[in-house]
């Protein structure tokens, strides 16, 4: 199922807690997001290196200008959700990936908020 179409109107983000940085950047010049739009396309903002989420998100919050409560935070590892929701990042639980339910069901639960 297609999301939504793709025109620019939101910012993404990457947060990713490796030490392969390179082989991470490379992975978003050949996934497509939706199709014929590069994941890098759709995710300017990346914070790739091993360290803690906090310091991720305190990047992106610098670089964008979007306060914690408007972002939203999809990830499989429950530490990494505890450690953004501290800063009053949304949440979302993803244990065996980002599926169209969850992604849905987030949007949702953001614009609950």
């Amino acid at each position: 199922k297609q999301l939504y179409s793709w025109r620019g109107e939101c910012q993404g983000a990457v947060a990713s807690r490796t030490d392969r940085t390179k082989l991470a950047e490379s992975l978003l010049h050949e996934f497509e997001a939706v199709p014929g739009v590069k994941a890098a396309q759709v995710l300017p903002y990346r914070e790739i290196y091993t360290g803690s989420k906090r310091r991720h998100f305190r990047n992106l919050r610098e670089k964008t200008g979007i306060p914690y409560s408007d972002m939203i935070f999809f990830d499989d590892w429950t530490l990494n959700l505890d450690e953004v929701s501290q800063l009053g990042v949304l949440g979302i639980h993803t244990p065996r990936g980002l599926t169209h339910e969850l992604w849905a069901g987030g949007l949702w639960a953001y614009a609950q908020i």
